[in-house]
């Protein structure tokens, strides 16, 4: 059955809510979506496809295109919806192409077009030494066999486990099991929410507007950041957007049910119509775009005068080096405008500890982040957006509901109470963390009181000096995998430390 959602921009939403407690509605969304190709408005035809525990499926339509929609995500690129390498973007596996998913969405066949989305090649990297084996497995008629068993284990998850699983298993699913993408980004994503990064991201978010336009996520990954920022005083709406599908699927059912999410590549023009945009963040990614220069045009046609926050970007100074890093004075160059600023991460992160806010006013000299690894570039907006005035005196980490730090190996021990051990879970990830080890406890124990006050989100004296060291944060309600008791029941870090 096909419903017809007409999207105009000047007829006000039926369903807007309260964004605190029902999330951004897709239906806004599609008011301010336009084709990346023609620029023209899209409408979208919602079509059923008989799945109670699914999201809406349907066909957004321009004059020159059209455009699925698959479990609640909107895909707004042309080729195919694949597995891309995260720091040069070349294709890491060729999936489906976009029209053959539309086609399957219009027949009806939603289930069957969100598994092939996410259903990648089966790897086993053990056995990459065993040449000989090696091959076999690679062979058209194994990969065929393995491709089919891998779509009948993702049709079960999609539909009669999905209420069992948890972020942890999909993130597992994709990096662990299969790997079609390379690289330690397991524990990148699993233990993102109290990276450094991730702390001096989230003290510069005080100066997003609180309008009831939405803040852009450029290179969102799962939405972890997003998360925070939907969960936080005040709480704001965020759409996040990212070419790879599968982690814009798990972000909208696991991570951040309250943002909205589009699929598109952000090197090419950003599928939104002009001043819809309050403000825009870019964490971890800004480094990684061919066309920086072209991206920040997009931004500012999308949100004229709005702050811009561009965050752990590369710094092509201090090696290694990934993607395509430029120095600090070579970015200003690309941004142009002089309100930009330039932070290094352990300065926001000093600041953040203490809970002090960043002067974004201050002339600063880029050279004073030239031995930073990762870099902030900030524009306040035109004119600037100062700082909220309201009560600083809660960590922003610690949003949502509350829950163990994931880098933590957990294990009961007597009388309820559980121990936990700081552990780092590969040196990659070591080198490029290693500040984490003088900002947590190595060793903590917790009793079976100061557990269930954590449980029940209530914050007691001390759950709230767990939360001070960062041992306790804000984690999504299906984040990580635990026993009845609260073990954390997750797979064995690659090479700890």
């Amino acid at each position: 059955m096909l419903i017809q959602i007409p999207a105009n921009p000047r007829k006000k939403a039926k369903n807007v809510g309260t964004f605190k407690d029902e999330g951004y509605p897709l239906n806004r969304l599609f008011e301010i979506l336009r084709c990346p190709t023609c620029r023209g408005q899209l409408q979208f035809q919602q079509v059923d496809q008989g799945l109670p525990r699914h999201r809406e499926y349907g066909v957004l339509s321009c004059s020159c295109s059209q455009y699925p929609v698959v479990d609640g995500v909107c895909i707004l690129m042309k080729g195919t919806v694949g597995a891309f390498e995260h720091t040069e973007g070349h294709v890491e596996y060729k999936g489906p192409s976009v029209d053959a998913v539309t086609s399957l969405v219009l027949a009806g066949r939603g289930l069957e077009a969100l598994v092939r989305c996410l259903a990648f090649p089966v790897t086993i990297k053990r056995l990459d030494r065993f040449g000989p084996l090696r091959r076999f497995l690679q062979s058209r008629p194994v990969q065929q066999l393995l491709m089919r068993l891998r779509r009948i284990q993702l049709q079960r998850w999609c539909s009669v486990k999905a209420d069992q699983l948890s972020a942890e298993d999909w993130l597992d699913l994709f990096y662990r099991q299969h790997s079609p993408v390379e690289g330690d980004l397991f524990s990148y994503f699993f233990c993102r929410l109290a990276q450094p990064r991730h702390l001096a991201t989230l003290v510069l978010t005080d100066c997003l507007p609180s309008l009831e336009k939405p803040v852009l996520d450029l290179g969102c990954g799962f939405g972890h950041l997003g998360y925070n920022l939907a969960e936080s005083a005040p709480a704001h709406a965020v759409i996040g957007v990212d070419r790879n599908f599968f982690q814009l699927w798990v972000g909208q059912h696991w991570i951040a049910s309250k943002n909205r999410f589009v699929c598109v590549d952000v090197d090419q023009p950003l599928p939104f119509a002009n001043d819809s945009i309050a403000a825009t963040l870019c964490c971890d990614a800004f480094h990684y775009f061919r066309r920086k220069e072209a991206v920040l045009g997009e931004i500012a046609r999308c949100a004229p005068g709005g702050p811009v926050l561009l965050t752990g970007v590369g710094n092509r100074l201090v090696h290694p080096n990934e993607g395509f890093e430029l120095t600090p004075k070579d970015y200003l160059s690309v941004c142009h405008d002089p309100p930009w600023r330039v932070f290094g991460e352990s300065e926001l992160v000093k600041l953040y500890l203490r809970r002090e806010r960043v002067d974004l006013l201050e002339s600063r000299a880029p050279e004073l982040a030239d031995g930073e690894k990762w870099l902030y570039l900030v524009h306040p907006g035109t004119p600037p957006v100062m700082a909220r005035a309201d009560d600083y005196s809660y960590w922003p980490h610690a949003a949502g509901r509350l829950g163990i730090n994931p880098i933590y190996q957990i294990s009961m021990m007597v009388d309820g109470i559980r121990r936990l051990q700081f552990r780092f879970p590969s040196d990659h990830y070591a080198s490029e963390n290693s500040a984490m080890a003088t900002l947590y406890p190595q060793n903590v124990t917790i009793t079976d009181k100061i557990y269930n006050d954590m449980k029940a989100n209530k914050r007691s004296p001390e759950v709230e000096d767990l939360i001070h060291q960062m041992v306790i944060i804000g984690l999504p309600d299906r984040y990580s995998r635990q026993d009845k008791r609260g073990n954390r029941k997750r797979t064995t870090w690659n090479q700890t430390r």
